[in-house]
Formats: structure tokens, C-alpha cells, sequence
């Protein structure tokens, strides 16, 4: 089946990032929504303007307790705990996962396998913390390495953290779920990781006196996060070389999309995208607009409804990118390459395959102006789509693209959140919301194969120096910063030879 931008822009669909975006509030997100991948701490990666594909009611609310409920609930080991989430959770999986799941009894016994290894964290006596450990546990039963359950408290959080604000340290983190392992990949300028000297690739290892082993996922993000002005202890670990630092929580708001014009000639614009979220769009156009009618005269100054641009170069810079909603991808792609063009396409659980193309009416970006997208190992999901997006744009001699850096992430599998329990927000239910991500689908760029586990392979590979790995990308001097050097060369040589 083909259809064109269908629903990929409604369904709440996200490219979540490796184990899942999430804006940490110190953490962070690969999302109810879709998401382009995600990774953790900001879980994002969805997109979502309206409900999700399988959120809904009726056909989805099973008859009766499935034979894994039974079983869950047969096991002596195993407390009173609430089967609602798990139930519909259970019947997400088996109707929507991109992969199978095993039978009733071997996700009963991995299941159980996984509560008994961490049901010491929790007080057994409390049916929510029971409930929302299984629900846990039965994502690592799947083995959905991407997905993300999230309680209600860490609902609110990650909603809020969506919109783009939030309280706490300004970190942005993957969350593997399998491996169990929270990974930082990026921390956003002029926070207190940042002036902590937190970097990109540091693990978080505890918050306070409390082990990350010892909480769940979700239990950790509200920890991190907490009341603007309090403090907060953090362990984290570099190279397996563990550190604390003590910060105090704020208020981050977030600039996911900023530009400028860098100083000398040919005159070359910087874009910079940290992750794509409800204010990334309106934050790139108003970058990209600045930069290429620098003189106020209008894009298209000559009238042949061509943009006439006053810059000679373009560097997008999406390294540590983790990802977000697809619908903020899609339309920062849209915006810059004429109606018609593909942008992406994905391949559902059941095999039907969907295409998104262009259609806002808007080509604002020159086929000949000499444009680099820098990546490194850091970008994933959605950032993969953007930096695979332009290079095929540039082999597909639509535009003028090289792409530098390192191989990114490999993240190619889309999630979408549903909800497993609906409060008095969502339907009048008498408990509260809960909410899961699913990996559901494949996406993959415009032209090229689907890049799940392998990464992007940049046009000229450029890595940093080990000493210039272990700081953040945002304090690099010139010298240092050898990949926004190839690029701008890269970006001048061909302005030059024109």
C-alpha cells in the first residue's frame, strides 16, 4: 500500500533515539506521540498531533484477562498489583511491535525473572509501584530496547519537557533499557550540567546515596528533577571513571534551533539543531530566514520566486543531536526542498509501507548553494533522518551537501506512545495515566536503506582528537573543533570555485 504524508503527521509518532530521548530536566527526548527514534531523557521522539494509532478504545480493551495476566497473577512471588496497564500494554505489543514477542508463559516467566532481580526497590506492599515495575519489566521481557514506560509522574514530565521547558540540570540522555545503561548525549549550554563540565558520552551511575541500579528509569528522572533552587547529587561516570557533582536545579528552556552568520568571507551561515521538538520549527525558520536575507530585502529580492540568498554557505551542525518528533523533522525538511519532494517513509509492523513527502509550498533553500551537515556519534534518530535526509538530497543532486564527521548512532526504528490507563484527563478513569512507547515501524530516508544499527557514514570522516572528546562541543576552540573546520572549508571551497 502507498499512500503519501497519510498519517504520519497526526499519529503520534516518534524517532526515538536509541533507548529513548528524554530531556533530563537535568535529563533530557526517539514519542503521545511518534517519534523518530528518540533516546531517553528527554523520551521524545515521536509525533504526535493527535492520538496515536493504537490509542484507541473499544477494540483494543480486552474482553478478558489475557493467560499472561493469569499467570502474572498466579505467581506467589509475584504481589497484588493493578492489571490494567499491563493488560492493554500486552495487547499493544502482540498487535503493533515491529518484532514477536514470545508466548503467554515465556513473557510470564521473563517477566517474573526481571521483577525478582529488582522488586527489593521497591515497597511490595504499594500496587502502584508494583504495577509500574512489571510494566518495566515487561518491556525488557520484549526486549524493546527503544521503548520507555513512563508512571504518571514521569507522563507529566515528559510532556512538559516537549514543550520545550523544564526544571532541572540540562542534560539530554539515552535510556537502554535492555542493557539497563543511561548515557548523556548532550548538555545544553548555560545549565548546571553544563557548568559542571558534564559532558556528551558520561553515564549517570546514581543520583544522591541511590545507585541507578537500584531505581527504575523513571524513578531516576524524578530524582534528577525536583523544585527550581534545590540541589541535586548526581554520580556519573567518564570512561568507567566514576564522579559526583552537586548542582542546583532551574529552569531550562530550550533553544533546539539557533543560527548565525561567522565572521570573514565568503559569508557562511551556522545553523544549530540540539533536537527536534514543538519549538524547533518555528526556532530553525526563523535561523535560516535571518541568515539568508541578511539585508531585509525578502528572499526571493528578484521576483522569479527563487530564493535569492545573502549568504555564500551553509553549516548545519546536528552533532548530539538524540532526535524527537517526526512531525518537527518532517517539517524543517518540507520547508527547505520544493512540494513533491520525498522526505522520508516508513515500514509498519504489518508490512504496509507509507511515504511522507514535501507539500508546505516553500523550496526556501538554493540547489547551488555549498551546504555541510556535521554528525558524529552522538546524533541519532531524527538527527539521523535530518543529516541522511541532506546527503541524499546532495547525491540526488537536488542540492549541494556534504556531510562530516563521524558515523552516528544507528537508529532507524520509529516508536508511538499509547496509553495504558486513562485518569480524569483522559476519559474520566478512576486511576492514573499511564503511558508506554512502542517500537512500531522502521523509517527510512528519502532515498537511501534504512540505517538501524549501522550509523550514517559521513562523506568525510573527521574525528576529533581524544583530548577534544572530553569536553563539550559548545566550548571547543577553533583549533580544537577540527570537524566545524572541515566543514567550513569544505562549505568555502566550493563557494569559491563558483
Amino acid at each position: 500500500m502507498k499512500t503519501v504524508r497519510s498519517a504520519s503527521r497526526t499519529i503520534a509518532v516518534w524517532l526515538l533515539l536509541f533507548a529513548l530521548l528524554f530531556v533530563f530536566a537535568g535529563c533530557f527526548a526517539s514519542p503521545a506521540s511518534t517519534t523518530a527514534g528518540t533516546t531517553d531523557p528527554a523520551v521524545t521522539e515521536g509525533v504526535t498531533e493527535g492520538e496515536t494509532a493504537a490509542e484507541t478504545t473499544g477494540e483494543n480493551e480486552p474482553a478478558a484477562p489475557s493467560p499472561l495476566i493469569a499467570l502474572l497473577s498466579e505467581n506467589e512471588e509475584i504481589p497484588a498489583f493493578k492489571p490494567k496497564a499491563l493488560e492493554r500494554m500486552h495487547l499493544y505489543y502482540s498487535r503493533y511491535y515491529i518484532r514477536e514477542i514470545g508466548t503467554d508463559e515465556e513473557m510470564a516467566a521473563a517477566i517474573a525473572d526481571f521483577y525478582l532481580t529488582y522488586h527489593d526497590l521497591i515497597d511490595e506492599t504499594d500496587e502502584d509501584e508494583v504495577t509500574d515495575l512489571l510494566c518495566e519489566c515487561y518491556l525488557s521481557a520484549a526486549g524493546d530496547k527503544y521503548a520507555y514506560y513512563m508512571n504518571p509522574e514521569a507522563l507529566a514530565e515528559h510532556n512538559s519537557d516537549m514543550a520545550g521547558t523544564y526544571v532541572g540540570i540540562g542534560v539530554q540522555v539515552t535510556n537502554d533499557a535492555v542493557a539497563r545503561r543511561i548515557t548523556v548525549t548532550a548538555v545544553f549550554p548555560d545549565t548546571p550540567a553544563y557548568d559542571a563540565g558534564v559532558l556528551a558520552g558520561d553515564t549517570i551511575e546514581g543520583v544522591g546515596d541511590t545507585s541507578a541500579d537500584e531505581i527504575s528509569f523513571a524513578e531516576l528522572v524524578n530524582r534528577i528533577r525536583g523544585q527550581e533552587g534545590t540541589e541535586v547529587t548526581v554520580t556519573f561516570a567518564r570512561d568507567g571513571e566514576p564522579y559526583t557533582r552537586t548542582m542546583t536545579r532551574r529552569t531550562v528552556i530550550q533553544v533546539t534551533a539557533s543560527g548565525k552568520l561567522l565572521p570573514g568571507s565568503p559569508k557562511i551561515g551556522l545553523i544549530s539543531i540540539t533536537e527536534f521538538d514543538d519549538s524547533t520549527f518555528p526556532q530553525f525558520k526563523a535561523a535560516l530566514d535571518a541568515l539568508l536575507d541578511a539585508d531585509g530585502d525578502g528572499l526571493d529580492e528578484d521576483g522569479d520566486g527563487k530564493t535569492d540568498p545573502d549568504i555564500d554557505g551553509l553549516v548545519f551542525d546536528v552533532r548530539n543531536n538524540p532526535g524527537g518528533y517526526l512531525s518537527a523533522i518532517l517539517h524543517v525538511l518540507d520547508y527547505m526542498m520544493p512540494d513533491g519532494t520525498p522526505l522520508a517513509n516508513y515500514e509498519y509492523y504489518n508490512g504496509q509501507i507509507e511515504y511522507d513527502a514535501a507539500r508546505d509550498g516553500y523550496a526556501v533553500l538554493p540547489e547551488g548553494l555549498p551546504i555541510a551537515v556535521i554528525c558524529n556519534e552522538h546524533t541519532a534518530s531524527a538527527g539521523e533522518l535530518f543529516t541522511c535526509a541532506m546527503q541524499d538530497y546532495g547525491r540526488e543532486g537536488l542540492l549541494d551537501v556534504t556531510v562530516v564527521g563521524v558515523v552516528t548512532y544507528g537508529k532507524g526504528t520509529m516508536q508511538t506512545q499509547v496509553y495504558l490507563t486513562e485518569g480524569p484527563d483522559r476519559r474520566g478513569s478512576d486511576d492514573a495515566t499511564r503511558a508506554t512507547t512502542i517500537s512500531f515501524a522502521l523509517y527510512n530516508p528519502p532515498y537511501s536503506e534504512n540505517y538501524e544499527g549501522v550509523g550514517i557514514i559521513p562523506d568525510l570522516v573527521v574525528e576529533l582528537s581524544e583530548e577534544a572528546k572530553q569536553k563539550s562541543i559548545y566550548v571547543l576552540t577553533e583549533e580544537e573543533d577540527v570537524q566545524k573546520a572541515a566543514a567550513l572549508a569544505s562549505v568555502t571551497e566550493r563557494a569559491v570555485g563558483e
